[in-house]
């Protein structure tokens, strides 16, 4: 059974008499009263009636202005049934909305209702595949939509009267990845309070008949993997887990930051795609019908996976990378005075030379003022400045497997850069390393700031990057769009609906790989399920290692 009173004011009042209604239902399984205001009081009165409870599986407390008096009542109360039942208590308890419960706290709830899911015999998530036949037709369809959005966006010219600008290329990159955001998160795209964090990473694949890189010339974009999350374990949230083992640790996803979840979905694609390459199946497996759109293709005999010719790989934000890319604009600039470009963005270009002359155009043009600092996600201490909103400064040995700590997401993509988006476990299926041709970026772009933060840092420091021994990072085109990604209610308004208050407010993150049926939900400062119990999710290490090991055996 289940009671659902989302928003309806009860008070404590209404907690307290919904408490013996709690003890007397044997049946009941999901109790949703968040955004009631029930405070540590009706919280309280709640913990104490689920003690033992038969059936109790879920319940939705968030948004109800509950403090540490409440979820320490509530944290003890799972502590009873778990000793007394062996496991069979809440799988799943929402608490996000309530700023008055500490992390670690929150952490601790969560962490028995992990406990309970495994206990249940919760596996990891499994998500059902897409009719690829039909994707594609969407896909023929959105881009259409897509290119009329670009072209409205505007591109500009370049002297001369170029109009098939980088600028037009960045909006139609922009314009691919709004559509799909539409089609697959479509609450969240309708309810997501303010500005919207939303990355995606889209192939561009050049028609192998035209002599010509441009549109019109049977060029298209096809995207790939969708992320959406501004959030990632805090530091005592993370040592729960990490304390908890091996296993525990790689169920959970550390940092849910947007362009974090589109690579790790990316990775989910591309072993879907090595499996069915292995096992020689698909959608397709009709009489006369064409074979299904890949990235990747083999490699001769054993020599792995590669991608196709024609095709790169571009990454899109809706709002500069954190870190070094969000950084206060430079004083005087970055580019080189004495370069013959000196006077206009050395990454505006024309469709042509876009991704094909970026090395040439970095190398002759970009210079890094000082050597690159590490910036890991968290906020300043008292007395600190930020570098950036929402990183510190850090010494690289102290950002590397630390519980709780985590590169920014500007140091991330300079890492993929240099390594390959493809990471170390998918390296042994496709060894040559997968890296953007451009960056495009909507809310505060600064190209010099994003060439620095993810290919450029190293530009006049080539003796240090000799002495740590790394591969400078493969240079990708910054590139800023026009077309904007923003939600549709503001940021004050009042929440009334459990989907706006989830969208906006919560810790929900989603992620999307191309053939998915439907996004991949997860709680972002968790780490796991949302409410804490359920399948460990689809992006998280655990999941990505079991696709690993499936696409080996399919492949011996």
């Amino acid at each position: 059974d289940e009671v659902a009173i989302y928003s309806n004011r009860i008070g404590v009042e209404g907690a307290k008499w919904l408490a013996g209604t709690v003890r007397s239902c044997r049946t009941l399984r999901v109790l949703d009263l968040g955004g009631n205001d029930i405070g540590d009081a009706g919280c309280i009165a709640l913990a104490e009636a689920i003690v033992g409870h038969p059936s109790m599986e879920e319940l939705h407390l968030d948004h109800n202005g509950i403090g540490m008096d409440g979820a320490t009542g509530l944290l003890g109360a799972m502590q009873m049934t778990e000793d007394s039942r062996k496991g069979r208590g809440l799988r799943r308890v929402w608490l996000h909305g309530n700023d008055g419960v500490s992390e670690e706290l929150n952490a601790r709830v969560h962490g028995i209702a992990g406990r309970n899911a495994g206990a249940a015999g919760e596996r990891p998530e499994q998500i059902p595949r897409d009719d690829l036949a039909a994707l594609e037709a969407w896909e023929d369809d959105a881009a259409l939509e897509a290119e009329g959005e670009a072209a409205a966006a505007g591109g500009g010219s370049l002297r001369g009267g170029f109009k098939e600008t980088s600028t037009l290329f960045a909006n139609r990159v922009a314009a691919a990845a709004a559509a799909a955001y539409r089609r697959w998160f479509p609450d969240h795209a309708a309810n997501t309070r303010g500005a919207a964090v939303i990355a995606a990473i889209v192939a561009h694949e050049r028609d192998a008949s035209s002599p010509f890189d441009a549109p019109g010339h049977g060029d298209c974009l096809r995207v790939l993997s969708l992320g959406s999350g501004t959030k990632f374990m805090p530091r005592e949230v993370a040592a729960a887990a990490a304390a908890g083992g091996a296993r525990r640790w790689e169920s959970v996803v550390h940092d849910s930051h947007a362009e974090v979840l589109a690579r790790r979905a990316f990775l989910r694609m591309c072993y879907r795609e090595i499996l069915d390459i292995a096992r020689e199946t698909s959608t397709y497996k009709v009489a006369g019908a064409a074979a299904p759109w890949r990235l990747l293709e083999p490699v001769g005999h054993a020599g792995g996976f590669q991608m196709r010719p024609g095709i790169t790989l571009h990454l899109y934000v809706s709002t500069a990378p954190c870190g070094s890319c969000s950084m206060p604009a430079l004083a005087g600039g970055a580019f080189n005075p004495d370069a013959s470009f000196a006077m206009r963005d050395v990454d505006d270009v024309t469709w042509n030379e876009l991704w094909s002359g970026a090395a040439a155009r970095h190398e002759a043009g970009v210079f890094a003022p000082s050597k690159p600092a590490t910036t890991v996600k968290g906020a300043a201490g008292r007395g600190e400045q930020a570098p950036a909103p929402g990183v510190v400064f850090a010494r690289l040995r102290d950002a590397e497997k630390v519980p709780g700590v985590t590169l920014s997401c500007s140091d991330k993509i300079s890492r993929w850069q240099a390594l390959g988006i493809q990471g170390a476990m998918l390296s042994h299926l496709v060894p040559r390393p997968l890296a953007f041709s451009t960056v495009v970026v909507g809310r505060k772009f600064n190209p010099d700031r994003l060439r620095l933060g993810t290919c450029c840092a190293l530009r006049g420091f080539a003796s240090s990057a000799a002495a740590l021994r790394v591969h400078p990072p493969a240079h990708c085109a910054a590139l800023g769009t026009t077309v904007k990604l923003e939600g549709s209610v503001r940021a004050g308004e009042r929440i009334e609906r459990r989907e706006r208050a989830d969208a906006g407010d919560g810790d929900e993150s989603l992620s999307w790989a191309r053939g998915d049926a439907r996004v991949s939900r997860h709680d972002g400062r968790t780490g796991g399920p949302v409410g804490g119990g359920g399948p460990v999710p689809a992006c998280s290490r655990a999941a990505l290692r079991g696709m690993f090991r499936r696409a080996v055996a399919a492949l011996a």
